[in-house]
C-alpha cells in the first residue's frame, strides 16, 4: 500500500487519513524492525487492541496529557503549601 501511495501522481480520497495514521504508529510506538517502524497497536487481521501498544498510544492522547498534566500541577501546588525543608516556616 505504501508503494501505491508514493507512486500516485494524485492521492486517492481518504489517504491522508491513512498517511497520518501510520505516522502515528511510526511516532507513538515505533518498531525499528518493521517498515519504517510502523506498528499498529491492533491485529491486522481482526483489528483487535493490543493493550500495550495501545498504551504506548494514549501516552500521546491529548485527554491523558491534560489529565496528567492537572495531576503534576496539583502536586506542585500542593508542594507550595507545605513549609520548605531548606528553610523553616515563618510564623505570622
Amino acid at each position: 500500500m505504501w508503494q501505491q501511495l508514493e507512486a500516485a501522481q494524485k492521492h486517492p480520497e481518504g489517504s491522508g487519513k491513512v498517511i497520518n495514521a501510520l505516522a502515528m504508529a511510526a511516532s507513538y510506538d515505533p518498531n525499528p524492525t518493521q517498515f519504517l517502524r510502523i506498528q499498529l497497536p491492533v491485529t491486522l487481521d481482526t483489528c483487535e487492541v493490543i493493550e500495550e501498544r495501545w498504551a504506548n498510544w494514549l501516552q500521546h492522547d491529548p485527554v491523558v496529557a491534560i489529565e496528567t498534566q492537572a495531576e503534576a500541577s496539583d502536586d506542585v501546588t500542593q508542594a507550595g503549601n507545605k513549609p520548605s525543608r531548606r528553610s523553616p516556616a515563618k510564623e505570622s
